[in-house]
């Protein structure tokens, strides 16, 4: 159970799923216009092919056997086509979009346990950019305050011991 949970809270696979909806949604549109469609079209064309070889039943139901074959084989690549461009761009997405994340996430924890000189690198001038940006600003202001903090307290720790020794 907890396994599946992992996996909900995980962005590179939800935007796999997001992709792979977007397939099986296509592809079933897909599948369903070629069920509507392909009777008629096979029917019409069937009957333009009647007029030239004649009447024959038997060879016009193996010739509509042959040509359902083939729209369920052009069905079974494209949807099998559709998959793997799915998860190539979910592939690519999430390493776009979950990488910068990540050493956000990381640089976060460094500067969580004091290493307030962590810095993130700016790799896109979108909303990751702008994210990266205010990172390394707060960061940045971060460093600037404990340096203020260490100042403050060698200031007060020399002029308490000025008096006493003096």
């Amino acid at each position: 159970m907890r396994p599946l949970a992992n996996l909900r809270q995980r962005l590179s696979w939800k935007l796999f799923l997001s992709y792979l909806v977007v397939a099986v949604v296509g592809v079933s549109v897909l599948v369903a216009a070629a069920e509507i469609n392909s009777p008629f079209v096979l029917a019409r064309d069937l009957a333009s092919l009647g007029r030239l070889i004649g009447d024959n039943p038997k060879l016009l139901a193996e010739l509509q056997a042959h040509f359902q074959a083939d729209i369920n084989n052009i069905l079974v690549v494209g949807t099998l086509v559709a998959v793997l461009a799915a998860i190539a761009m979910s592939l690519f997405t999430a390493r776009r979009i979950v990488h910068p994340i990540q050493s956000i996430v990381v640089a976060s924890q460094r500067i969580a346990q004091g290493n307030y000189g962590e810095r993130v690198p700016i790799l896109s001038q979108d909303e990751l950019g702008t994210l990266a940006h205010s990172f390394n600003r707060m960061a940045e202001t971060l460093d600037q305050l404990e340096q203020r903090r260490i100042e403050l307290i060698g200031t007060v720790a020399h002029e308490l011991r000025t008096p006493l020794s003096s």
